[in-house]
């Protein structure tokens, strides 16, 4: 046989061996693991009728080729995030967490930034012309672990300062990246007064999940979420303002639409609701 085609046949045959090698479908244990994310988002994702559902698992499928772990499939998600434009969900997998971040529309604030850096805590203080200032910055207990613990923290900052001192407050949110929003409204309760504060709605705008305050405690349509005893003093009724930064988000949104109206100690009433998105 000729040299030359003797070298092309047998680049032929690894170039087929290389492709049935690369092609091979996913083990059914981890097809079956995508699928259950897939589906997921399909059921729950807030722009799930956005995106053509087959090629997006054709897709899918195709950037896990060659996965043989639950582990090496979740590189996947980023991916799938973009297309559903969801800069807010995330998956996690062995302490490790893939997600999508869209570029902000404003650089971030170089100033915000460093102060993150930090890792501030909550801060409570009188400024001048009996101005009371609030820092309330963004945390980590997704476990629900601290709710009582961390809203008993915030109150009895706030309530260390005498009401006849404050002629306003600043609510600082600058520096609220998100979190678990319960200790922040079990904090800062007593200053928003009782009654409804916010909710969820589905991508329908109906109503699906109502947030109230009432005895000075946070409450998801009837369950009880915070109970923390109310402070002695607290001057509920003077006026608010609140700081907002492009880096604000998710719970301290929640928090910031909520302080809407809330002001001379009386709830918010006619605030827009945020819409629940998956994640």
């Amino acid at each position: 046989m000729n040299r030359n085609l003797l070298l092309v046949c047998l680049l032929l045959v690894c170039a087929s061996a290389f492709g049935q090698t690369t092609s091979q479908p996913l083990p059914d244990s981890v097809k079956a693991y995508l699928d259950k994310g897939l589906s997921l988002l399909q059921e729950h994702s807030l722009n799930r009728d956005a995106v053509n559902w087959e090629e997006l698992r054709r897709a899918a499928y195709e950037k896990a080729r060659g996965a043989k772990t639950y582990e090496e499939v979740a590189p996947v998600y980023p991916f799938l995030f973009e297309q559903l434009n969801d800069y807010h969900g995330w998956f996690t997998y062995k302490g490790k967490s893939y997600s999508w971040r869209r570029n902000p529309a404003q650089p971030r604030n170089a100033a915000v930034v460093a102060e993150l850096k930090k890792k501030p805590g909550v801060q409570v203080k009188v400024l001048k012309n009996g101005i009371g200032y609030i820092l309330l910055q963004g945390n980590s207990d997704f476990g629900m672990t601290n709710v009582n613990r961390d809203a008993q923290a915030i109150r009895d900052s706030i309530s260390k300062i005498h009401p006849g001192k404050i002629k306003g407050w600043i609510i600082d949110l600058r520096l609220n990246t998100g979190g678990n929003m319960y200790p922040m409204f079990g904090g800062l309760a007593q200053l928003m007064g009782d009654g409804k504060v916010g909710g969820f709605v589905t991508k329908d705008q109906k109503p699906e999940e109502e947030w109230s305050i009432r005895d000075s405690n946070f409450y998801v349509n009837t369950a009880l979420v915070t109970n923390v005893p109310q402070a002695l003093q607290v001057a509920g009724d003077a006026p608010m303002a609140v700081l907002l930064s492009n880096m604000t988000a998710s719970a301290g949104e929640a928090v910031a639409i909520s302080l809407k109206g809330a002001s001379s100690g009386k709830p918010p009433t006619g605030s827009p609701l945020p819409t629940k998105a998956s994640g």
